[in-house]
């Protein structure tokens, strides 16, 4: 296996310990600064994402393990994220419950699919989902910026009330999606597992 066969694999574990490096900015680093280089993090972590499955589509080059790590990390990432936003005060952990509570909920159905054979693949809509999640975590992101360096100073509720009408925003779509996922996927709970 070449290098950049290898590279979408090594995006992804990189960006798992992106992620440990951006939580332990965020909640335990509280020197000037830390939070926007928590953003500068968070932010190159995202684009590899974006990269490992553009590259891993250029190469036609799959694996299990890619496969397996690839939602790993990016529920470690956004997931991450949100648990530290409730640790800070800044969200409310209802919505955080309702985010794992699909997260579980979607990885179960999964697991139950593949035993029947089957794969269930990513709805536009949960790629909705995810990108609504995104704007939520930059939002916060940049509102702790703006507060450490008292830019906008004038503004932050209007930011936080931002915050929340996304976050709502999130939590409909995520409840939706995952409404869907089941709706779709009901076949599994009818038909009986081949033995």
């Amino acid at each position: 296996m070449t290098f950049l066969q290898r590279l979408p694999n090594i995006l992804t574990v990189s960006r798992i310990m992106l992620a440990g490096i951006f939580l332990f900015l965020l909640l335990f680093m509280p020197f000037e600064g830390a939070h926007f280089i928590a953003l500068l993090v968070f932010f190159v972590a995202s684009l590899t994402d974006y990269f490992d499955g553009k590259i891993a589509r250029w190469q036609k080059s799959t694996s299990v393990i890619g496969a397996f790590l690839d939602p790993l990390a990016d529920k470690v990432l956004i997931v991450g994220a949100f648990l530290a936003f409730i640790e800070l005060r800044l969200i409310p952990a209802w919505m955080v419950v309702v985010i794992l509570a699909r997260e579980f909920l979607i990885t179960g159905l999964r697991l139950v699919a593949s035993g029947f054979g089957k794969s269930i693949p990513a709805s536009k809509i949960a790629k909705h989902k995810t990108v609504s999640q995104m704007v939520v975590i930059y939002l916060v992101l940049l509102f702790l910026c703006f507060k450490d360096y008292a830019v906008l100073q004038n503004h932050v509720s209007q930011i936080q009330v931002l915050i929340f009408v996304f976050m709502y925003i999130t939590i409909f779509i995520t409840i939706v999606s995952g409404a869907m996922y089941f709706y779709a996927n009901r076949y599994v709970f009818k038909r009986k597992r081949n033995r």
